[in-house]
């Protein structure tokens, strides 16, 4: 039971470091958006003034506009990372969870002298999500 305390508060000590890097990433990428979002536009408004400019001056602006592509696309992603997917819900019958539960904790609750009497009719179902319960996983 301790280490199963144990896992579950290293799993919580990472899902809070996650969070915080996912946000870190979400902050960063919006400082990065902004601004780029004004160079993409200022190119744009160059490509306008210099339309019947040189090859080479058109394929720079090309170029200079498929970086920024490139970029937006990285930011995309990283706030993609940032954003927290909502959890997936499942049907799951509390009977059989119930059930699982105290197979698990049979030899603790044995040696510490604890009975359990289930008076649970058949199954009963509900929505859960995976990380909720045992045997969705």
């Amino acid at each position: 039971m301790a280490e199963a305390l144990q896992e579950r508060e290293r799993r919580l000590i990472r899902g809070e470091r996650l969070a915080a890097v996912g946000q870190l990433a979400a902050q960063v990428t919006h400082e990065i958006r902004n601004p780029l979002s004004s160079v993409a536009l200022n190119v744009e408004l160059l490509d306008d003034e210099i339309a019947s400019a040189s090859p080479e001056a058109q394929q720079l602006l090309r170029k200079i506009t498929a970086e920024i592509d490139r970029l937006t696309a990285i930011t995309e992603d990283y706030l993609g990372l940032a954003r927290r997917k909502p959890p997936e819900r499942v049907p799951t019958d509390l009977a059989a969870e119930l059930h699982s539960l105290l197979d698990f904790m049979a030899e603790e609750l044995g040696s510490a002298g604890v009975e359990v009497e289930v008076d649970a009719p058949g199954p009963r179902g509900c929505w859960a999500t995976r990380a909720s319960c045992g045997s969705c996983s």
